[in-house]
């Protein structure tokens, strides 16, 4: 296990390269992420699933959400929707999930099983969004903590959550060190639909905010 540290602002390519290079073997690693240090790996390989889920202590069945290059990557694995657009250009500046109808056997069948919807989303910071350009395949973006815990936004932290797990078969390959990041929520999660559109978690935007505009571009796309 590799702690190596980084400019969360202008990360070295070179050394994301290496972290890209070690989920493609079935490795994880541990990233700064938009708003907390997140735990990532292959989404389509089951041994790295399987390392995340130990490594975090967490429920095989509660799902995963994928991190992907771009919004239009969605279309390849769900049911794309243009209000995804819409709300990213409404709101650039804020971070989102967006759940969609996933596709029928596009992805493995062992990635969140026993649900017919995934939520997808694209990197905002440069760390994540140069690891998404040398790793093109879907990943598994969680936050780096034991499940049950609060998110952790520095190194020290996050080694103090894992103390007694990193070492006992499991642990990731590489941690970037960026820091003690500054506390923020993390990303809006909205699901959906031909029907409506549902606020899964709150994020950084205030709620009257983010639901009148949300009401309106619907009913816009819909009417």
């Amino acid at each position: 296990m590799k702690i190596i540290k980084i400019d969360y602002k202008n990360p070295d390519p070179k050394i994301i390269k290496k972290v890209a290079e070690a989920i493609q073997k079935g490795g994880l690693a541990i990233v700064p992420g938009d708003a907390v240090y997140t735990l990532v790996g292959d989404a389509t390989n089951i041994e790295s699933i399987r390392k995340v889920q130990k490594i975090k202590r967490r429920e095989r069945k509660k799902a995963f959400n994928l991190g992907l290059y771009k919004l239009s990557d969605i279309a390849k694995y769900g049911k794309f929707s243009p209000l995804i657009y819409k709300i990213q250009k409404t709101f650039p500046n804020e971070p989102f999930t967006f759940v969609v109808s996933r596709k029928k056997g596009v992805l493995p069948a062992y990635l969140n099983p026993d649900y017919e919807s995934l939520g997808f989303r694209v990197p905002f910071n440069k760390v994540t969004s140069t690891l998404s350009k040398f790793n093109r395949t879907p990943v598994i973006g969680t936050s780096a903590n034991l499940s049950g815990l609060g998110n952790t936004y520095s190194i020290k932290e996050l080694m103090d959550y894992f103390r007694g797990v990193f070492g006992r078969g499991v642990r990731p390959d590489i941690i970037l060190d960026a820091g003690e990041l500054p506390e923020r929520k993390p990303s809006t999660v909205i699901e959906i639909s031909d029907k409506e559109i549902k606020i899964i978690r709150d994020g950084e935007i205030k709620n009257d905010e983010l639901n009148n505009k949300l009401e309106k571009l619907f009913c816009n796309n819909f009417k």
